[in-house]
């Protein structure tokens, strides 16, 4: 009879896809602090976003836990992280306020 498999094995097979929902949370979390008028941080975010999705693919393939899974979802928080987030955050700082510069008004010009 065969034993058990060791819970190890079970945590490092998760580990590549945490890296990955933590790469999403960061995605989300810059859309909300581009909402928020934060466009710094929201930009460091999706930085945030890229070095967890590097690591995750590197973390996948050095413990050799990779699964059709964890590519799909890490195919998905890529659209949402780098193409999404990017997309919303130039489109609150550019378009949000009607293309009228904060502070200005429109009896100024």
């Amino acid at each position: 009879m065969r034993p058990p498999p060791l819970p190890l094995r079970r945590v490092v097979i998760v580990v590549p896809s945490l890296f990955t929902l933590f790469n999403l949370f960061f995605g989300i979390w810059s859309m909300v602090l581009a909402t928020r008028g934060e466009f710094y941080r929201a930009g460091w975010f999706i930085v945030f976003a890229g070095i967890l999705d590097t690591l995750d693919g590197r973390v996948a393939r050095i413990s050799g836990t990779g699964t059709r899974f964890g590519a799909e979802l890490d195919s998905l928080v890529d659209i949402v992280s780098f193409g999404v987030a990017p997309a919303f955050l130039m489109y609150q700082v550019e378009f949000a306020n009607g293309g009228r510069q904060p502070g200005s008004s429109a009896t100024s010009m």
